[in-house]
């Protein structure tokens, strides 16, 4: 009878140190999971390893301070690079990125993670910026930051691969959401500039959730081309909060916003296109 018990306590042992390990395992950020050429994503059908999860809003928008202003970079520029990740039901995230010219070798230098990031190379030598362990987002919301030191005048073409992670928090992949995207940015030139945002059009757009309490998802569609980005106004007319994503083509836009520092109370929700005005949506903050 000892001899059966010992046996049956060293099999909770075992299986205690397994799931230690699985949790330790997926919780901190590997690199080689970006959707790159040659990469799959974090998605277990595109060569990673999370699966099964579901959200009825989501996403991960990627934007820079300066902004990307026309998808262009400025050569030698510093840019702070904040990914925000989103998807309702979910409070761990993570992500991967990298940052590649076009012969798919890293570009510019990755520096100065910000809270929940680290820097990793990956097998194939490219640096990647991932979570530092799971992040916790309450509120269904989380952002990851670094700053990018663009390249040097002459390289053209960047582009920016990455995947983030809404995880479920059972200590192993099922359950989890992956979010892949990428952002494609061609080296700033003055030429044409004006010709390119001199058209602006009338947006309808929709904020989810509404009312909000810690963020929304704002989405609309574009039918030209533009230099676009979004105010919050209060019902004073006082802009609460402004950014801005550089110009985006045609077709369906995604935003993920956080409200944090913003009061309760009834806002508006605007679209501004080449400066202007060009849509605009009621927003109850709870």
């Amino acid at each position: 009878m000892k001899k059966a018990i010992v046996i049956g306590l060293g099999s909770v042992l075992v299986l205690t140190a397994s799931a230690s390990f699985v949790s330790k395992r997926f919780s901190n950020g590997k690199a080689g999971n970006t959707g790159s050429p040659s990469e799959g994503t974090c998605s277990s059908s595109a060569g990673g390893c999370h699966s099964g999860g579901t959200s009825a809003v989501s996403g991960a928008t990627l934007l820079a301070t300066p902004a990307f202003t026309g998808n262009q970079y400025v050569p030698g520029t510093v840019y702070s690079v904040s990914l925000a990740v989103g998807a309702l039901g979910f409070t761990n995230f993570g992500f991967g990125c990298e940052i590649l010219n076009t012969s798919n070798t890293n570009t510019g230098t990755m520096q100065n993670p910000g809270t929940g990031t680290k820097f990793l190379v990956a097998a194939n030598g490219r640096n990647n910026a991932v979570h530092n362990g799971m992040q916790n987002g309450a509120s269904g919301f989380y952002t990851f930051t670094f700053n990018w030191t663009a390249p040097a005048a002459g390289t053209g073409i960047v582009k920016f691969f990455y995947c983030a992670l809404a995880a479920n928090a059972n200590g192993g992949t099922s359950g989890d959401l992956a979010i892949p995207g990428s952002l494609i940015l061609t080296e700033s030139s003055t030429a044409g500039i004006n010709e390119l945002f001199s058209k602006t059009q009338n947006i309808d757009l929709s904020t989810f959730p509404n009312p909000a309490k810690e963020f929304i998802n704002v989405r609309y569609n574009t039918e030209v081309g533009g230099e676009n980005g979004i105010e919050i106004v209060n019902v004073q007319g006082e802009v609460v909060k402004n950014m801005t994503f550089g110009y985006e083509g045609t077709g369906s836009q995604s935003h993920f916003l956080s409200l944090k520092g913003i009061a309760a109370g009834i806002y508006f929700v605007r679209i501004k296109q080449n400066s202007a005005i060009a849509g605009q949506s009621k927003l109850v903050i709870d």
